[in-house]
C-alpha cells in the first residue's frame, strides 16, 4: 500500500516502512507504519536524520516516543521546507535510509502529542 499522511505531514516509504514525517519549528517526528499502513512499535528503534537547509546543516537523533513515533525536539532553520538524509532502525531490523527532498516544516507550534492507532 501507498504511505498515507495521518497527521498532516509527508508519507513516504523508507525502506519497507511506510513513515509519515511530522516537523514544526520545535519538534520533528517520525511516525512508522507496516506497508500495510499499520503503526508499528517503536520501542527500541531510533533515526538519525542529517538535516539541510538553506545556511547549511544539523545531525538529530530521534528516539522512541511511544506508540509509533519517534521524536527529537530541535530549533527549526528558517526555510520553508528543508532536504533529510533519514536513516531508521527498527529494534532487531537492519538500517534502511532515504533522501527526502522538501520536508515540509509546519510553522505553527502544535506538537503531536498522541500515539496513533
Amino acid at each position: 500500500m501507498d504511505p498515507v499522511s495521518r497527521s498532516g505531514g509527508l508519507a513516504t516509504r523508507i525502506g519497507h516502512y511506510n513513515v509519515e514525517i511530522v516537523a514544526n519549528s520545535r519538534q520533528m517526528q517520525l511516525l512508522i507504519y507496516s506497508q500495510g499502513n499499520r503503526p508499528l512499535p517503536s520501542y527500541g528503534a531510533t533515526a538519525n536524520v542529517r538535516i539541510i537547509h538553506s545556511s547549511g546543516a544539523m545531525d538529530l537523533q530521534l528516539v522512541s516516543g511511544g506508540g509509533n513515533r519517534l521524536v527529537s525536539d530541535w530549533q527549526a532553520p528558517p526555510d520553508k521546507s528543508v532536504w533529510a538524509v533519514i536513516k531508521v532502525t527498527m529494534f532487531g531490523e537492519e538500517p534502511v535510509d532515504r533522501l527526502i527532498s522538501s520536508v515540509p516544516i509546519n510553522t505553527g507550534s502544535t506538537v503531536i502529542d498522541r500515539n496513533v492507532k
